[in-house]
């Protein structure tokens, strides 16, 4: 008895269940509401203009970035809510003064926690810096949400806390 045509064999149906799963689920994917990006689409963030320094305020249907410059001006003014992305714990270490956290998931848990809040409030998130896209993902919610004035502070609290500027620990419930 040879083993050889056996071991073919079976090696055969293996792989051919392994493709037909994998055509399955493919299938599936592409197919359902719940299927997931099989490639990363890649976002359209744009800089806000920065022609009027000091007018942040212009409305965007998406969520455009601000400098340092314009996120500081925009606290010092107090024009601005500023909303932390990044997870509870990290915020309640240090976080902008006056900021509140607000970590994508939780938002999405309850949407209601930013009911209260007019749409076109001027609303800066940040996240720890440029190499955290959780600002950007809170920034891009927000709007989908109806709000109309998101910017999002790209260097965020690492650039806010290398230049000493008002921050605090512990934790802030409310927007």
């Amino acid at each position: 008895m040879n083993a050889k045509p056996a071991f073919r064999r079976s090696l055969l149906e293996a792989g051919s269940i392994v493709l037909i799963g994998l055509g399955l689920g493919l299938a599936y994917n592409t197919f359902s509401s719940r299927g997931i990006d099989l490639v990363r689409k890649e976002r359209q963030l744009v800089w806000s203009p920065s022609s009027s320094p000091r007018d942040t305020s212009q409305t965007s249907p998406r969520p455009t970035l601000i400098n340092f410059d314009e996120a500081y001006r925009a606290y010092q003014e107090g024009r601005a809510i500023f909303i932390d992305a990044r997870h509870e714990e990290e915020f309640k270490e240090g976080h902008i003064r006056g900021a509140v956290s607000l970590p994508l998931k939780k938002l999405e848990a309850n949407p209601n926690l930013v009911q209260g809040i007019a749409k076109d409030t001027l609303i800066v998130t940040y996240c720890s810096g440029v190499e955290c896209e959780l600002s950007i993902d809170l920034g891009e919610k927000l709007v989908s949400m109806g709000f109309t004035n998101v910017k999002i502070f790209f260097s965020g609290w690492l650039d806010w806390q290398k230049r000493s500027l008002p921050a605090e620990t512990g934790s802030k419930e409310n927007l």
